[in-house]
This record gives C-alpha cells, sequence and structure tokens, in this order.
C-alpha cells in the first residue's frame, strides 16, 4: 500500500514536471518566433537561381507572384548606369518550376526571332505574362509562356533605359539616357514623345493609369498627363529639385493620391494633387556614399512603404526597411541579409508577404503579416 502511494506521489509530480516543461518550452517557442519576426529571419526562399553572373535589373508582376531579372555581361561603364548585355532569367516565386533562360543581345537569335540591340532594361506586364525588353530605339515584348516574341514597338532614335508597363498592360512607357519620354500602345504606335534635361532614371504609373511620374539624373521629380503628354507639374523640394541627386526609384500608393520617390541616400513622399513634400527619410548607408541600389513599393493599405536596398561596397550589404510617411518617423527594419542584394521587391496583395529579388539571382517570399503592421 506504502509503495503504491509513493508511486501515486511520484506519478503525480512527474506529471506536473512534464507540464510545466511543456508550459516552459511552449513560452520559450513563442519568445524565439517573436525574436524571429522581429529580425524577420523567418523566411522562405520560393526560389533559387544557381549563381551566374552579377543581375543589374529585376522586374515583378502586379502581385509580386513573377519575377524576371536581367543578368548584365560585358557590360561598358557608364558614370550612373551599365549598358547591359546579357538574359534575362523570368521566375515564377509561386511555384516550383523555372522559364528557360530568354537570351538577347547583339544579333542574337532566339528561335525564329532575332533582336538587334542591347538589352538595357526589363518591365513586366501587372498579369505578369509579358516581359519587355528594351533596346536600342525599339521595345521588344516577349510571351513569357509561350517562350516567343509577341511584337516590337519602334522608338525612333532612342535608346531605351527604362521602362514600365500602364496598370491595364494595354501601354508601355520608356525613357532615355538622353532625357526621351515615350509611351507607346501594345498593337498600335507612339501616343506621345517628350524630352527633359538630364537622363530618365526611372518612370511608374498612377494605379489609374492616368499620369505617368518620372525620375531624372539630375534629381527632377515630373508628372505627366499618360494620355495626352502634357507636362502636370514638377515635384521640389525648395530650392532645389526633387533630389539633391539623381532619383532612382518611384512608387505610387495605390490610391494614386501620394507618391514614394528616392534617392541614393534618401526617400521622400509627395502629395500627388499639390506637390507638397510630405515627409523626408535620411536613407543612411554604412559607406557614407549612397545605395547603389534603390528599390520602393507601397504596401496594398497604403500605409507603409518598403523600401529594399542593396550594396556591392565591402562590406557587400542587403536590406530592406519599412517606412511609415504619415509618422514621419525612422524606418523599421524588415531584414539584414549580407548575401541577398536586392534589387526588387513587391508586395503580395493582401500584404502579408513581401517578393525581394536579389544580384545572386534568387527571389525570396518574406513573411511579413505580424511585423509589418502598424
Amino acid at each position: 500500500m506504502l509503495a503504491y502511494k509513493r508511486f501515486s506521489h511520484f506519478l503525480r509530480d512527474g506529471l506536473v514536471l512534464i507540464a510545466l516543461l511543456i508550459t516552459w518550452a511552449v513560452i520559450e517557442a513563442r519568445r524565439d518566433a517573436a525574436e524571429r519576426l522581429a529580425r524577420h529571419e523567418d523566411f522562405s526562399i520560393i526560389e533559387v537561381q544557381p549563381p551566374h553572373s552579377s543581375y543589374e535589373v529585376a522586374a515583378f508582376s502586379a502581385d509580386g507572384r513573377r519575377c524576371a531579372l536581367l543578368r548584365g555581361s560585358s557590360s561598358v561603364a557608364n558614370a550612373d548606369r551599365a549598358w547591359l548585355r546579357g538574359s534575362v532569367i523570368p521566375h515564377v516565386v509561386a511555384n516550383d518550376r523555372y522559364f528557360n533562360p530568354v537570351a538577347f543581345g547583339p544579333r542574337e537569335v532566339n528561335g525564329d526571332s532575332e533582336v538587334d540591340s542591347l538589352v538595357r532594361s526589363i518591365a513586366m506586364s501587372p498579369d505578369g505574362k509579358i516581359l519587355a525588353f528594351g533596346g536600342d530605339g525599339a521595345i521588344t515584348l516577349w510571351d513569357v509562356d509561350r517562350q516567343r516574341i509577341v511584337e516590337k514597338l519602334d522608338c525612333p532614335r532612342i535608346q531605351v533605359a527604362c521602362l514600365a508597363f500602364a496598370p491595364d498592360g494595354r501601354a508601355v512607357a520608356a525613357g532615355s539616357e538622353t532625357g526621351d519620354i515615350v509611351i507607346s500602345d501594345l498593337g498600335g504606335s507612339v501616343r506621345w514623345h517628350e524630352t527633359t534635361d538630364g537622363a530618365v532614371r526611372c518612370l511608374a504609373f498612377a494605379p489609374d493609369g492616368r499620369r505617368l511620374a518620372v525620375g531624372t539624373s539630375l534629381g527632377a521629380i515630373l508628372l505627366f498627363d499618360a494620355r495626352s503628354g502634357t507636362f502636370v507639374r514638377s515635384f521640389k523640394d525648395a530650392p532645389r529639385q526633387g533630389h539633391a541627386t539623381q532619383v532612382v526609384a518611384l512608387a505610387f500608393r495605390p490610391d494614386g493620391e501620394a507618391l514614394a520617390t528616392a534617392s541614393r541616400v534618401d526617400v521622400k513622399a509627395w502629395d500627388v494633387a499639390t506637390g507638397e513634400k510630405l515627409a523626408t527619410l535620411p536613407n543612411s548607408d554604412p559607406w557614407g556614399r549612397g545605395w547603389p541600389d534603390v528599390s520602393l513599393a507601397y504596401r496594398p493599405d497604403g500605409k507603409a512603404v518598403a523600401i529594399g536596398l542593396g550594396s556591392t561596397y565591402a562590406p557587400r550589404r542587403g536590406e530592406v526597411r519599412l517606412w511609415r510617411p504619415v509618422e514621419e518617423s525612422g524606418a523599421q527594419p524588415l531584414f539584414v541579409d549580407d548575401a541577398h542584394i536586392v534589387l526588387g521587391l513587391s508586395f503580395s496583395p493582401d500584404g502579408q508577404a513581401l517578393a525581394t529579388a536579389g544580384r545572386d539571382g534568387n527571389v525570396r517570399r518574406w513573411d511579413v503579416g505580424g511585423a509589418a503592421r502598424p
């Protein structure tokens, strides 16, 4: 009887101890998960492209499920940007298959089609079905699923340096190193052609497609009527241009009422209707030389901007920060990864995930549903 009582007490105490250990393990697991979420190290690599030569440009579909990367080779150095000759690697971020690499270059043949110029820029249609390639005097449209050229849009006498699709996918805008701005309708002709001072570094359509924002190498931020080409306004941080140095990234807020712009050393938010500056974020870097690669993406709720940063300076570094311009506070670090030098990024439609593309050819999908909320 005594032995039975002792065994019962032992069993009870053992169960209590096990319960305490389980409770402790759950608490530690939650704490560890919270810490990992705060550092944003809890990510999944959906697609991993074996390393090649460095990639130079990334382009996402509107929902962040597809991404294309332009790999540079035989680059001819320019003071601000390399002239690219290489291949485009389309990724599918949502599943486990790759499209075949698409090679472009002078007189290179792909199937029955021929591309006669260097590829300097790429853009992906909002639905991810068409890739646009910018070269000398033309924009080539590539059907991603069928792996073939479907159209060439003439842009006479300009060297296409940057591209942007209209939100409905029916037009594409192009900018050049000599200040040309062109919008061409798919299946049609050039809608309008304007010029500005300085090289065109980046382009972005407003969500309703009625306005086109342009960033230049002189720091100017310009707004045009996308239908007629009429100049609407510039965004100036008096007494300077929009930025003291070249503008490298643009992103409209989903409601179209605000515009985020970036140079290599700062990010600003503007009221589209008035041109008034809403907020400024100094974009500090460890070297004091500015970030070579900067990309922007508004969260779908419009309350925050993701800022992708990358540098090949020693030490190499890749970062993503989250900034809420309305609060005009410092940016929240989402992650730092020295191996993933960020070229571009895109939120999922629900804002719960963020896809990033790096110079190493990797496309990563980060779970930001918890820490990215207000």
